[in-house]
């Protein structure tokens, strides 16, 4: 959260939204690849979540059967006035 830009059109209008957003993991947790998969309707907020989830570090590695596998997953991000 410290790293999150709120954006203008947020503050300005004293707004509230969301963005989803799909994240793909390697088996050892790194994020591979993040795509808007519902927009926030502001491209500029919608950008601001991609910057932010690429400089997430590494999650916990998903597991099947107690081995590590790629994963999926669909991340909402709300952006709304502090």
């Amino acid at each position: 959260r410290q790293h999150l830009l709120i954006p203008k059109v947020v503050l300005e209008n004293n707004l509230s939204i969301r963005a989803f957003y799909e994240i793909k993991f390697a088996v050892d947790g790194r994020v591979m690849d993040v795509k808007i998969i519902r927009s926030s309707g502001n491209q500029e907020a919608d950008m601001e979540g991609l910057k932010l989830i690429r400089r997430m570090p590494n999650w916990l590695p998903a597991q099947l059967h107690g081995q590590r596998v790629p994963a999926t997953y669909n991340l909402p991000i709300t952006f709304k006035p502090e």
